[in-house]
């Protein structure tokens, strides 16, 4: 434990398994080759949506804002009834999935 001279309090060092487990974090970030996801604008999802592309979107706010306003086509599960989503996926692969919430944050 390491005593800061400014306050007198003891400050707790981290300990070596938190170390660890950061490092094997940011290796785990700078060994993927890509991204398995990306984000994709609302602009860019209405031109998908217009040129016919095959999709799933899935509405992951609560039941009371989808029922406010939602994507054309889309299905509301919220991220508390995630277990009911397996029927809603496409067993088509190459199939899009979108999932789209309120917002970062």
């Amino acid at each position: 434990m390491i005593i800061s001279a400014r306050q007198q309090k003891p400050v707790k060092r981290p300990s070596a398994a938190l170390c660890l487990l950061l490092l094997l974090l940011a290796l785990l970030q700078v060994s993927c080759p890509a991204r398995m996801f990306e984000d994709l604008s609302a602009r860019d999802l209405k031109k998908k949506m217009d040129e016919g592309t095959r999709m799933v979107i899935v509405d992951v706010r609560t039941s009371r804002e989808y029922q406010d306003g939602h994507v054309p086509t889309a299905v509301n599960v919220p991220t508390d009834k995630f277990y009911l989503l397996r029927p809603t996926l496409p067993t088509d692969k190459t199939m899009l999935l979108v999932f789209y919430c309120r917002g970062y944050g």
